[in-house]
């Protein structure tokens, strides 16, 4: 019985090269990602999680999540 190999770590690398953002795309991005993220995210902070995520927008956009998330369990441990 022949069982069909498939090269999963070609598809892996294939599905994080469509995330990445350069050249006209990354002021694009930087404005998508800014507006998705209403006041809480200016342009720098979104050029930095860029920069951090290697221009994987899904990374960065994870990255400022995470700091929104982080940011609201330190404000109510005082509570």
């Amino acid at each position: 019985m022949d069982v069909p190999t498939t090269n999963v770590s070609a598809d892996t690398y294939g599905q994080a090269a469509t995330n990445l953002v350069a050249g006209s795309n990354l002021e694009q991005t930087i404005q998508e990602i800014m507006d998705m993220g209403g006041d809480n995210w200016d342009r720098d902070t979104v050029s930095l999680a860029l920069r951090v995520a290697n221009n994987n927008s899904v990374r960065a956009i994870d990255y400022l999540l995470l700091k929104i998330i982080l940011d609201y369990i330190h404000s109510t441990e005082d509570l």
